[in-house]
Parts: C-alpha cells; structure tokens; sequence
C-alpha cells in the first residue's frame, strides 16, 4: 500500500501548495535532504512518480525510490504545543471480511 494521507493533512497540503506555487504544474515532493530528514519541495511530476492528489488536484508525489521507504505509512496534520506539525506514522491494515 501506498504512502497515503489524512484529509487533515490534505487540506494543509493544498494550503501550503497554493501559497507557494509558482507554475500551474508544481505539486509537493517528498525527498530526503542533507541529513536524512523527509521534507517537502516544490517540483513537478516525474515518470514513475507516485502522485496524491485530493478532490482532484495534484498534490504531492514521491519519487518510486523513496516509495518503497514509505510504503503502509500515513501522513497527518497534529496540532502541538509549538503549532501544527507533520506526523508520519505507519498505517492500519484494512481487514478482509471472510
């Protein structure tokens, strides 16, 4: 499964995307700086990228490299003592019925 995201997280993610976009084709990047830290990029879609998008727009995409690192997690918005934060944690399993 696929790194996923809140609805929460959604909404902040177009937020943050609609002040900071400088082209009509810019979305989020998750990608890994200097110290190993995920963070997010302005950049556009890539061949083989892994797009999110919310109530039709593109959103975010992740390179399918670093998907593999993100697979069965989940992105969220947590409001802290210090503001909103970012919260990546590891999805639940959908259950089967029998």
């Amino acid at each position: 499964m696929p790194l996923t995201v809140t609805d929460r997280a959604a909404v902040l993610l177009k937020q943050l995307l609609e002040r900071r976009r400088g082209g009509p084709n810019q979305v989020l990047r998750v990608i890994v700086n200097a110290t190993g830290k995920l963070v997010l990029a302005l950049d556009t879609q890539r061949k083989g990228d892994h797009l999110i998008s919310y109530q039709g727009d593109p959103l975010m995409v992740v390179a399918p490299k670093l998907q593999e690192r993100l697979t069965t997690r989940r992105l969220d918005s947590v409001e802290t003592q210090k503001g909103r934060s970012w919260l990546l944690t590891k999805s639940a399993p959908k259950h089967r019925s029998a």
